[in-house]
C-alpha cells in the first residue's frame, strides 16, 4: 500500500522549479513529499488518538512545521541556490534542527490549549504530560524551557 500523500499540482511545483536546477527542484520535491506524507501520517494517529513519544514526535514535527521545504523556498525567492552537498552536511542540520526545533515547539506552545481542547496528540506539551505524567502547566513549563534551551 502506498503510504505517501498526494503532492501539489504540477502548476504549483512548475512555478516553484522553474529557473532552478534540477537538483534543486529535486530537493524541493522530495522536502515538499516528505512533508505531505508526514502530516498524512499525523492525520492518521490523530484519527487513531495515537499520541507519539517524545522521540517520535520530535523528527516528525521538524517535517511537519513545513519549515524544511520553506527553507528551500528562501533560495528560489533570492534566485540563489545553496550547494546541494551543502543540503546534506552536518553544518546545514546543525544550524536547521534547532531553529526548526524552537520554531515548532514555540508554534506547539502557541497553540496548545486550542489543541487540547480539540483533543489533538501531536502537541508538544501534551506528549510530555501524556508520557511524563506531567500536569498541563508542568508540561507547558518543560516545552518553553526546550524553546529556551535550544
Amino acid at each position: 500500500m502506498d503510504t505517501t500523500a498526494p503532492l501539489p499540482p504540477t502548476g504549483f511545483l512548475d512555478r516553484f522549479t522553474t529557473g532552478m536546477s534540477p537538483a534543486w527542484g529535486e530537493c524541493f520535491i522530495h522536502n515538499l513529499q516528505e512533508w505531505t506524507t508526514s502530516n498524512h501520517d499525523v492525520a492518521r494517529h490523530r484519527h487513531a488518538h495515537v499520541i507519539p513519544t517524545e522521540a517520535e514526535y520530535i523528527p516528525m514535527r521538524r517535517v511537519t512545521s513545513a519549515l524544511v521545504w520553506f527553507y528551500d523556498l528562501i533560495e528560489y525567492a533570492n534566485g540563489e541556490e545553496l550547494p546541494s552537498t551543502f543540503h546534506h552536511s552536518t553544518a546545514y542540520w546543525s544550524l536547521m534542527e534547532p531553529i526548526t526545533d524552537a520554531t515548532a515547539f514555540a508554534n506547539d506552545l502557541y497553540s496548545a490549549h486550542k489543541e487540547h481542547a480539540r483533543g489533538e496528540t501531536h502537541n508538544l506539551p501534551t506528549i510530555l504530560r501524556h508520557h511524563h505524567s506531567y500536569s498541563w502547566q508542568e508540561a507547558v513549563d518543560a516545552t518553553a524551557a526546550q524553546v529556551i534551551t535550544i
